[in-house]
């Protein structure tokens, strides 16, 4: 497994970890899937490319990714232009896509980063999170950001112990979710 800065090539790649790695409904619902995917993947890939790294196997095949805006301000107003085919798809789900907005822009001032991670099943345990974690942290340092947000679901206690266990610590638990967050400076 290598990991590569993303470039076009990958889109397909990632947005397919993206749905296989969301509610089980991405795979044979349309509206879900385009859901998940214009939330938590194309504005990263489209507009933060630099700030996206793929986790690749022996065939060049992405199967796995972190993606990152570097700056919550950029992303307030190039995420404005998804929100069309997120309201159309996201059904009940529309709260949840409010609710992240919200929590990455209360912390924003001191976390200006926020990112996803998403790693198929098979390739996960083996130590492949947390390369793709130092890989954005350092990309984030060499370019001065001074903070990395994340938001979790407060159920998914395997992923929490995961972010603590790679220093992050949690700003905020509320409504099902743990805003988490670390200093890079």
């Amino acid at each position: 497994m290598e990991i590569k800065k993303y470039n076009e090539k990958y889109k397909e790649d990632v947005q397919l970890v993206c749905k296989m790695t969301g509610p089980g409904e991405c795979m044979t619902d349309e509206k879900i899937a385009a859901y998940i995917v214009n939330t938590y993947c194309n504005y990263y890939i489209e507009n933060e490319s630099e700030n996206c790294f793929v986790l690749t196997d022996d065939e060049d095949i992405a199967r796995g990714y972190i993606i990152c805006c570097s700056d919550f301000k950029k992303f307030k107003n190039g995420f404005k232009k998804y929100l069309p085919v997120i309201k159309a798809n996201a059904g009940k789900n529309i709260y949840e896509v409010y609710g992240e907005y919200l929590g990455t822009m209360l912390f924003s001032h001191s976390y200006p980063a926020h990112m996803h991670i998403d790693i198929n099943y098979e390739f996960t345990g083996k130590g492949n999170g947390t390369r793709l974690l130092n890989e954005l942290i350092g990309h984030l340092k060499s370019k001065g950001v001074k903070g990395l947000m994340l938001i979790v679901g407060e159920g998914n206690a395997e992923a929490i112990s995961f972010y603590n266990k790679n220093g992050f610590h949690t700003l905020l638990k509320a409504f099902g979710a743990r805003i988490m967050g670390m200093k890079l400076n």
